[in-house]
């Protein structure tokens, strides 16, 4: 604020007075302060490493209690190497059973073995963009084992 002084004629001499201006609500200023780093990119990336760590992500389940996308990511995750490991293991005792009884035609339990392959494929391909999804910052429920994941993140 600054202040103005003017000389007023009062009858026949002049007055100093001193004049300020009226206090008017003035909006305080906002200056710009610098973004405090968000863990919301710190949490992605760890999104992301629970896919890479598979079974292991319960490690990050049980440490980031504080964060739902951790551990939504992390439990999907090991749902996902679960179910994958558990129909492999089926796959595989299958293929190898019907090698055993078909020996003499041929060994049809091969052909079963050789789905083995394509679902890994798919495994991997689920896996992938699982952890894409959470780079994204996406909590994507995968089909069948999401609302397990969510249920118990």
């Amino acid at each position: 604020m600054r202040a103005c002084i003017c000389f007023i004629n009062i009858s026949t001499h002049y007055t100093p007075v001193i004049i300020m201006p009226k206090k008017t609500k003035e909006k305080p200023r906002v200056e710009a302060k610098p973004a405090k780093p968000s863990n919301d990119k710190d949490e992605n990336i760890l999104g992301v490493i629970c896919y890479l760590l598979g079974v292991l992500a319960l490690i990050l389940y049980y440490v980031k209690k504080e964060s739902k996308f951790v551990r939504f990511h992390a439990m999907q995750s090991a749902l996902l190497n679960v179910v994958w490991l558990a129909v492999f293991i089926v796959l595989v005792g299958i293929s190898m059973v019907l090698m055993i009884i078909t020996i003499p035609l041929g060994g049809i339990g091969g052909m079963v073995y050789l789905c083995v392959l394509p679902l890994g494929l798919v495994a991997i391909a689920a896996t992938v963009f699982g952890a894409w999804k959470a780079y994204q910052g996406e909590m994507y429920k995968m089909p069948f084992i999401g609302d397990y994941a969510d249920k118990y993140s």
